[in-house]
């Protein structure tokens, strides 16, 4: 088996490379000179493009983080929904509490039952009368006794 025997050339000295002639060595290092410079610019624009487009990308995030579906400010939005309906549903409770109170002491207190029935049903005691007056003449009477002064 034969051994192979390869020598490395740099690129960088084409002087050193047996192939290439001594009268075109300058252009050899001229035209690698340009390539280097070429493929530094490149990098360096491919550098700044993909740094702009990661800003881009950053922004885009931040406005979603901010003014999206879910941002900050539909979060707000839904914050303040959630209070309101924390205080309506707090001022129902509340009612709702009254209500049974007053459901009890309908069932359990003669005194409420007595005060119900002869508020909104008219009813009256023995030897009590009770003058109903229409709603409209009384406060034209109102306003005439008030003139009258």
């Amino acid at each position: 088996m034969g051994t192979h025997h390869s020598t490395q050339i740099d690129a960088r000295f084409p002087e050193s490379d047996p192939r290439v002639a001594p009268e075109n060595a300058v252009a050899v290092q001229d035209d690698l000179r340009w390539m280097e410079r070429a493929a530094k610019l490149l990098r360096d624009k491919a550098r700044i493009a993909g740094s702009a487009g990661l800003i881009l990308i950053a922004l885009l995030l931040a406005w979603d983080v901010i003014y999206g579906q879910n941002g900050l400010s539909a979060w707000s939005t839904k914050r303040a929904h959630d209070h309101q309906l924390t205080q309506e549903i707090q001022q129902l409770k509340q009612e709702n509490d009254t209500l049974s109170h007053h459901i009890q002491r309908l069932q359990d207190d003669p005194a409420t039952i007595e005060f119900q029935a002869r508020q909104n049903l008219h009813y009256a005691r023995p030897n009590e009368v009770i003058y109903a007056l229409p709603a409209s003449q009384t406060s034209s009477q109102a306003q005439d006794s008030s003139s009258a002064r």
